[in-house]
């Protein structure tokens, strides 16, 4: 089995074209499950122009170097929200990398003292709505069509008698990010991975 090098990192500015050709890369059912609405090239690039890298939180994943996955947190979209918008590229999915976003991106919320998250596409997003449930989050109200809040409880704990398998390690990524960071999120939420895909063995790092 080949062994993928993955990290998440906190991007910045200079990361500004990396996203662009993320986002960019995205089918047009994929875009509409990001943003909540179908975004030509032009749209995505006026997006990423508004992203204020010093107020909010990006994210990435990088396999081998290659940005695949990326989490944009507005933590003052509203008093007591934050807004998240979560997107990984096709060919890197099943490996943990949504679930891994999803926990930072609530984590940086909840130290922000914000009690929601909305999510833009969440209502038709079924694969957004299962990692959001499997983070201890819970769905409060829809936004339309485009999207949906979540409430940003504590992460939950583990029960008396653990469940095996995947469901363990999923609630360790929400008791453990805290502690450990982004590298122990990445590595158990990639070994909690999809069971109906082989994802290749990965390696955490965070820069």
């Amino acid at each position: 089995m080949r062994t993928m090098n993955a990290a998440i990192r906190t991007l910045a500015s200079d990361a500004h074209d990396a996203i662009v050709r993320h986002l960019t890369s995205l089918s047009a059912e994929d875009r509409f499950l990001r943003f909540g609405a179908v975004l030509d090239n032009d749209a995505i690039w006026r997006y990423t122009a508004t992203i204020d890298f010093g107020r909010d939180k990006v994210f990435g994943v990088f396999e081998e170097e290659r940005l695949v996955g990326v989490a944009h947190l507005r933590r003052e979209w509203r008093r007591d929200s934050a807004w998240a918008g979560i997107s990984v590229a096709p060919g890197s999915r099943c490996r943990g990398y949504g679930y891994a976003l999803m926990c930072v991106a609530a984590l940086e919320a909840r130290r922000c003292e914000r009690r929601r998250l909305a999510l833009p596409g969440l209502a038709e997003n079924h694969i957004m709505l299962h990692l959001a449930r499997k983070a201890g989050l819970s769905v409060i109200g829809e936004l339309g069509r485009s999207g949906a809040y979540v409430l940003l409880g504590e992460p939950e704990a583990v029960p008396q008698r653990a469940p095996a398998g995947r469901r363990a390690r999923s609630l360790l990524v929400g008791l453990l990010l805290p502690i450990f960071g982004f590298d122990m999120a990445l590595m158990i939420a990639a070994s909690a991975a999809c069971d109906s895909c082989k994802a290749p063995q990965v390696t955490a790092a965070v820069r």
